[in-house]
């Protein structure tokens, strides 16, 4: 269907829009909107009229809130400072200035000069950040190095802008730039000082000074600050149609000839159109009354209005249609909806509404909010990108539109996945004030996703959660409200604070995030507070990193463990592919000097926690297909009795090739070490003393390329300096300290290994303090596969290390699956064990024998058993016997709507305490892991609530069915099998009447197992035109195991 968007004279290819019914967890209907197919033609008053009449974001009653306010309230003038002091800056600037300082679409963007930093100091220049170079207002064109202060280009690039960009004549000095760039001698890449003014130009000083003018007369009323928007809104709506980042870009130049967008790329486009949106539209009253504009631009108000709505509203429309904006998922879907509701064109806006619900079959992040929460989001809340700090934006901008759509009656706030949007930050909080730096987020000292106070003031507006009041900024004298933004002073009042306290407590014990692939180790309270993190999600989808099985750790307010977190760039130059992303700089194993081969996720075998003892199993043999036939990682964090102290247990089992590299590292290069003899440290770096930093040196390919580096998956030795190394097979001990930190990570060999200390930089930038790397190394040359066991014991503390002597324990029989450590403290000496073969017993010394996954035993210094926790089995010591057998059994009802499954559970089952527990669901190859919140008996059976999570992982549109091959065709985009393993996941038709397996599934395609009739697919349940089947994390018949766990304490 075509639909002429009224007033733009554009015809846009809209689909027909349909019934979209949400239901809530009780099954209520929320809602039900019919949006009636758009006729062509249909369009009150004249086809080029203008639909838009006045302002659409706000209300009269919110302006005029929000202009008492700024009258009468300190904190409110306060708020909006910055944005009122920017307005008076550019009111002051003359029209003419105002126009000429817009730059034409012919002068080139860049968001960065060169991978190769300043012409005159290099790389040092990234001290100051990607985009450290200034751009003052004062000196147009030119650019100014933050670390040597040489200024760029040479030549007045304003002449030859002025000269048409043709009179080469004045093209003069060192660094001349034409706008093109300035191609150093020696160098194949150009340094783009003017495109990289122009890129910055807009971004720092053109769409915040057109915003803030905008801003400043709704706050106001003040007609001048309007003017000066609109002349800018203008001169950009007049270069605006003709934009094109694909042709007008360093990037797309010089990297890749597709990199879209409009003024700037593509993904940053979006916060630009929806920042010129909301201009237009706050200062749309004004233009009738703007004598002064219409006389200068030779039109009237209806031309204004026509020229302001063609070139810039509808061509944000446009531009979301062919790409050119399109961000991160819900990124240009706020721009759209944004531009719809100014545009106040009633047909257009149902058609957006549509298109934001139900589209499917387009690029992945253009699916409909009713498929991508099934397809594209973890059920945990949070987007398919592994990195928080791009996964949290899909959260943001999800809220953004779920409030918009309001205006539209559409409330999604009763689906399970956007509450979880909201809960996310504490779900993913490590240790207080920390994130996991999994991915392109964070960095080795700051990692912390907080929930912004609006977002915050959504959650307790919709859900009423008292854990959401304290996010709120407190007003004077706790009423009215506060103000942190723009937009808060046109809101009403906070709601009053809640009767209840907060319960903090899900969010200050252990937590598995099974459909994320993350699990969060948290102990202490208070400034003791720490939490140790293992990651085995899949990485896929966008800045992940070669990373599986890889840990952190937090402790005393400050990362023991750090991950680097985002590179120097997350585009083409050699550290991303060779350092930050790669296998090497992360606390894992590399397996022949080669990065992990894929993003693949991991599988969970095992998770459990006491008060004292926290203790998680997982493996990830995909990412080294073929190469590694074991690649399992043991970690557990144990409380020593003071409360400043504690330890981890770390074990991880290698088999398959040749070399194995076992890493951690330490926050800073200041370590000692004691036990094993480091020489002095060599030149060049461990890939060779002659060897380069930042080589690619193992990879012919990319070894002397100048781009192409992505997809690099040698070792990434180069980026590691001052290599120490050291041959042994006895324990030794690494200390560092800060202050009264103190971390020591004790070393004990299995085997004869080769150890390495060398210097590893954050984003690979030598400019930055390094860290310092430890490194266990083994390697055969013979011919079977190399089998390795790397264990460590990592222990921290304020002020005094309480552990005095670690060793491993002797074993019978023994078995390199197996491992039990001895570790002595000030309170005594604690025997933990772990197995990969939990069913076979092992002896170990003073009567202690062990059949379990895990298990640690406490005794004090006159030799008694005080303490001990076992999961998966059993342990004993003497006369004395825990056990914590698995449980076993099979789904028997899922109640999806309720968030429960009803199991049966095998064995002679006591009062079992389910409470948090973990419960493994499995069929065929899938897996899904989830946490028992709730749990009670009946009869036989057990009801088990899992949080109010979605067990929903799959929606896809119904099309073409082949009864005979057991397929079904469809559009939607299927994210499953790249997330994880997906054969044996139960399917339904949308009705939930008829029920299959999963036997695979394509782009395109969804293959199924199972005897009902394909046909009963197409039943519609809900009556909104469409046909969907539905895949689900587990099903009736799906076995379940809940593993053991006991705690003693005597």
């Amino acid at each position: 269907m075509l639909v002429t968007a009224r007033g733009s004279g554009q015809e846009l290819s809209l689909p027909p829009a349909k019934l979209y019914c949400w239901r809530n967890a009780s099954m209520r209907v929320l809602l039900t909107i019919l949006v009636t197919a758009v006729c062509l033609g249909v369009a009150v008053g004249k086809a080029d009229t203008v639909p838009k009449k006045t302002i659409a974001l706000f209300t009269p009653e919110q302006i005029q809130r929000a202009r008492h306010r700024l009258a009468n309230e300190e904190p409110a003038r306060q708020a909006v400072q910055g944005i009122l002091q920017m307005a008076q800056q550019w009111v002051q600037f003359s029209d003419d200035h105002l126009r000429e300082t817009i730059p034409p679409p012919q002068v080139p963007r860049a968001f960065n000069i060169s991978f190769s930093g300043c012409p005159v100091c290099g790389r040092e220049t990234f001290k100051y950040g990607n985009y450290g170079f200034e751009t003052p207002l004062e000196k147009p064109w030119k650019v100014i190095c933050p670390n040597c202060k040489s200024e760029f280009p040479s030549n007045d690039f304003s002449a030859f802008l002025k000269s048409g960009m043709k009179d080469r004549s004045l093209l003069t000095g060192d660094y001349p730039d034409d706008g093109w760039g300035w191609k150093k001698p020696g160098e194949e890449k150009k340094y783009w000082f003017v495109a990289y003014y122009c890129h910055w130009h807009w971004m720092r000083h053109i769409i915040p000074a057109v915003h803030s003018l905008a801003c400043a007369y709704l706050l106001t009323g003040d007609s001048r600050y309007a003017h000066k928007a609109l002349v800018m809104l203008c001169r950009i709506a007049e270069y605006y149609p003709e934009m094109d980042h694909n042709k007008q870009s360093r990037y797309a130049t010089e990297f890749q000839p597709s990199y879209t967008g409009k003024i700037v790329n593509a993904i940053w486009e979006t916060g630009v159109a929806t920042n010129l949106a909301e201009a237009v539209d706050f200062v749309w009253d004004a233009i009738d009354s703007d004598t002064e504009l219409q006389r200068s631009l030779g039109k009237d108000a209806e031309g204004i209005r026509q020229h302001l709505y063609r070139n810039l509203l509808m061509e944000f429309i446009k531009a979301i249609k062919e790409y050119r904006i399109s961000g991160n998922y819900g990124m240009h879907q706020k721009t759209l909806l944004t531009s719809a509701i100014v545009s106040q064109d009633p047909e257009l806006l149902q058609w957006c509404v549509d298109y934001i619900l139900n589209n499917t079959g387009d690029r992945y992040t253009h699916e409909g909010l009713q498929f991508a929460l099934a397809n594209l989001f973890f059920r945990e809340g949070m987007g398919h990108e592994s990195a928080p700090g791009y996964h949290f934006l899909w959260n943001k901008e999800v809220a953004h539109i779920c409030d918009y759509l309001l205006r539209a009656n559409v409330n999604l706030f009763g689906h399970p996945t956007v509450k979880r949007l909201f809960y996310y930050p504490f779900e993913m909080s490590a240790a207080k004030g920390f994130t996991p730096t999994i991915g392109d987020s964070g960095s080795v000292d700051v990692s912390r996703i907080d929930l912004p106070a609006w977002m915050a003031e959504i959650a307790y507006r919709q859900y009423g959660d008292p854990l959401f009041y304290p996010l709120l900024p407190k007003p004077q004298d706790n009423a009215g409200r506060a103000y942190t933004q723009f937009t808060d002073l046109f809101q009403p009042d906070f709601p009053p604070a809640p009767s209840a306290q907060p319960d903090t407590s899900p969010y200050e014990r252990s937590r598995l995030l099974g459909d994320y692939g993350l699990a969060i180790l948290r102990g202490g309270q208070g400034e003791n507070q720490r939490a140790l993190t293992l990651y085995y999600g899949w990485a896929g989808g966008g800045h992940g990193h070669y990373d599986r099985l890889n840990i952190e750790l937090f402790a005393f307010g400050k990362k023991l463990l750090p991950d680097l977190g985002y590179p120097q760039f997350a585009a083409d130059d050699p550290e991303p592919p060779g350092w930050t992303q790669h296998t090497v700089s992360h606390c894992t194993v590399m397996v022949d000097a080669q990065r992990q081969a894929n993003l693949a996720r991991g599988r969970l075998h095992r998770f459990a926690q006491s008060a004292w003892v926290k203790f998680v199993d997982a493996s990830a043999e995909s990412v080294y297909p073929g190469r590694a036939s074991l690649y399992r990682r043991q970690t557990a964090m144990i409380d020593l009795p003071s409360a400043d102290a504690f330890y981890a247990v770390d074990v991880f089992h290698v088999q398959g090739g040749k070399q194995h590299h076992y890493s951690l590292h330490l926050p800073g290069t200041e370590v000692v070490f004691k036990g094993i003899a480091f020489p002095e440290p060599r030149t060049g770096t461990l890939a060779g003393e002659e060897v380069p930093f930042g080589k690619m040196y193992d990879d012919p390919q990319r070894a002397n390329a100048t781009s192409g580096f992505h997809g690099y998956a040698g070792s990434g030795f180069a980026f590691l300096t001052d290599p120490q190394e050291a041959q042994s097979d006895r324990s030794w001990l690494a200390s560092w300290r800060q202050d009264d930190i103190r971390l020591r990570i004790h070393w004990l060999p299995t085997q004869q290994m080769h150890f390495i200390a060398c210097n590893g930089y954050p984003k690979g930038n030598r400019a930055n303090p390094p860290l310092k790397y430890l490194i266990a190394h083994t390697q055969t040359k013979g011919v079977e596969p190399l089998r390795s066991t790397f264990v460590t014991v990592i222990e921290a503390a304020r002020s005094t290390p309480l552990i005095r002597s670690t060793h491993l324990l002797p074993l019978a029989p023994d078995s390199a699956d197996t491992v039990a450590i001895e570790v002595n403290h000030r309170y005594g000496r604690d025997v933990v064990f772990l197995s990969l073969t939990p069913e076979r017993r092992r002896e170990l010394p003073d009567g202690i024998a062990c059949s379990a996954a895990f298990a640690v035993m406490r005794f004090g210094n006159e030799g008694n058993l005080r303490q001990a926790f076992v999961t998966g089995g059993e342990a004993t010591c003497g006369t004395w016997r825990l056990q914590a057998h698995d449980l076993k059994g099979n789904v028997e009802q899922v109640l999806p709507d309720k968030h429960e499954v009803v199991v049966n559970l095998r064995g002679n089952i006591g009062d079992e305490d389910l409470l948090h527990r973990l419960i493994l669901f499995r069929a065929g190859e899938h897996q899904a892991e989830y946490e028992i919140f709730r749990a009670t008996r009946e009869g036989k059976r057990w009801r088990l609530w899992l949080g109010d999570y979605e067990f929903l992982r799959g929606r896809a549109l119904v099309g073409e069915i082949d009864e005979a091959q057991r397929t079904v065709r469809t559009p939607t985009v299927l994210a499953l099998d790249a997330v994880a393993l997906v054969k044996g996941m139960a399917v339904s038709n949308e009705a939930r009447t008829a029920w299959w397996r999963l036997k695979s599934t394509r782009r395109g395609e969804v293959a199924l197992d199972g005897d009902a009739s394909l046909t009963s697919l197409r039943a519609d349940a809900d009556g909104d035109g469409r046909a969907v089947l539905l895949v689900w994390d587990f099903g009736t018949g799906d076995s379940v195991l809940i593993p053991g766990q006991a705690d003693y304490r005597r």
